[in-house]
């Protein structure tokens, strides 16, 4: 971390590269290293006054606490990065902040409030970028597969797989183990 103190770099590029630093250990699984990558960035992101990028730390701290199944700290997270995208529109964060904000719902068994938020995303994606779309719908279909309403959850599985062109095939397989998956559990009930 210390390569990131050079003062030839702008506050800008050293909170960009210690948040994707802490991205790829959060591919990983490496919760730990992580959470460390994204607080050695969060004061080189508060210097630049750039709300987006304050809002994108917030974001990924919800992710990981989200992971880590700490849903009352995903929460807090997740409405900080939301206060801090009230000033600017970033389409990718407030996306995320909706998804990982109904997945929290779906922890704590509120429907409702879990249906609410993957309706934003959708609404969102429909209008900024249709491809993602599929995100949302297959954590749509996961949500009522796991409330045992195999019907909806074949709906949005099928969404997930039409909005995702041909040159993604790794989102069509992905879409697919789910749908097979799906099937087998609807075959067992």
């Amino acid at each position: 971390m210390g390569r990131f103190n050079n003062k030839s770099y702008t506050d800008q590029q050293k909170a960009d590269s210690l948040f994707k630093y802490a991205r790829k250990y959060f591919q990983r699984a490496k919760f730990d290293s992580a959470n460390l990558w994204l607080d050695a960035g969060l004061p080189r992101a508060l210097n630049t006054y750039n709300d987006t990028l304050i809002a994108k730390y917030y974001v990924e701290k919800g992710n990981l606490a989200v992971m880590q199944s700490n849903t009352a700290q995903a929460m807090n997270y997740l409405w900080n990065a939301q206060a801090w995208s009230v000033k600017t529109f970033h389409y990718l964060n407030l996306n995320s902040i909706y998804i990982l904000l109904a997945k929290c719902h779906v922890r704590l068994n509120d429907s409702d409030s879990a249906l609410l938020y993957f309706r934003k995303s959708e609404e969102l994606s429909a209008i900024h970028n249709s491809y993602r779309r599929w995100l949302t719908y297959v954590e749509m279909g996961s949500f009522f597969a796991s409330a045992y309403n195999f019907s909806e959850a074949e709906k949005y599985f099928e969404k997930a797989y039409y909005p995702v062109s041909y040159t993604h095939l790794r989102a069509h397989e992905t879409v697919l183990d789910l749908v097979c998956r799906l099937l087998l559990e609807k075959k067992k009930n």
